[in-house]
């Protein structure tokens, strides 16, 4: 008999798995989003039971975390800053289970709670005009 923690585990192994394969085929990060989202909704849709709910919301986060997660990797080696680095302080993390844990951007890395980063770090942040040499 599967538990609730069990199913949501599945779940969560099951979206690094079928995000890994497609990225490993060459599947671009926008592609790979969209069918995400897309299985998401229908596995959020057709969940009937707890275990079947559990489940889908780990697929959905797990997915959209690592999709998020491939966008980042794609617009940096396309000369974009990192994401901390675009948001003002303050800004919760975009994976939902890293903001619920209190990350957040401050002083263009992202931070946990109470860890800020150190005033003598903050000169040395990458800002988007930095990184393009400007």
């Amino acid at each position: 008999m599967t538990t609730t923690t069990d199913a949501a585990r599945d779940g969560h192994n099951a979206a690094t798995e079928m995000i890994t394969r497609q990225a490993d085929a060459g599947m671009t990060a926008e592609r790979i989003s969209e069918q995400q989202a897309d299985w998401s909704a229908h596995l959020l849709s057709e969940a009937d039971s707890p275990d079947g709910r559990a489940y889908a919301e780990a697929y959905d986060n797990a997915a959209q975390a690592l999709a998020a997660d491939l966008m980042q990797d794609y617009r940096m080696s396309q000369g974009a800053a990192p994401m901390a680095a675009q948001q003002r302080d303050g800004t919760p993390h975009a994976d939902p289970f890293l903001a619920s844990k209190g990350w957040h951007a401050d002083g263009g890395v992202y931070v946990s709670g109470a860890h800020a980063v150190p005033d003598r770090y903050r000169e040395i942040r990458v800002t988007p005009d930095r990184e393009a040499g400007r």
